[in-house]
């Protein structure tokens, strides 16, 4: 086998390792951190809120409630001093609307720590691509010079 054949045959390798493993690697990392956004947007969505109640001193109030599948119910929460919410593994406690602020800070800062590290992981993959295919190239390269001599 020549030379020739056989840088043709390890450009062909690295698109693979580059379509088959880099890419896909890519798309599962950004997705996995676009996910931790999407919570911690409802996190901050939800901190908002609960400070508006606060800063309105809301005592009651009328709300829809999405009980699934954007199906919808009208419902009334007579005391608004309090709130349950979700704190991961289907378990719900009850907080105050202060510690429910605090409770959420920590946990989108928590997240936030979480995404950066997937960010961190995507850069790492995109310098990974950028190598291959600077390798693809310089093999390309070795081989129009090669294609260049011959004529």
């Amino acid at each position: 086998m020549d030379v020739y054949t056989q840088r043709r045959q390890k450009i062909v390798q690295y698109e693979q390792f580059i379509n088959e493993k880099l890419k896909p690697d890519l798309k599962k990392v950004l997705d996995s951190r676009d996910k931790i956004y999407e919570r911690i947007s409802k996190y901050l969505v939800l901190q908002n809120n609960i400070k508006l109640v606060q800063e309105n001193k809301i005592n009651h109030m009328s709300t829809l409630i999405n009980l699934a599948s954007n199906f919808y119910v009208q419902s009334k929460v007579n005391d608004t001093s309090k709130i349950i919410l979700c704190v991961g593994l289907d378990v719900y406690l009850e907080f105050t609307l202060e510690d429910a602020i605090e409770w959420i800070t920590k946990k989108t800062e928590t997240l936030t720590k979480e995404a950066e590290q997937y960010t961190q992981k995507s850069l790492d993959i995109k310098a990974d691509l950028r190598i291959v295919s600077e390798g693809i190239f310089e093999l390309m390269r070795l081989i129009q010079n090669k294609r260049n001599k011959n004529y």
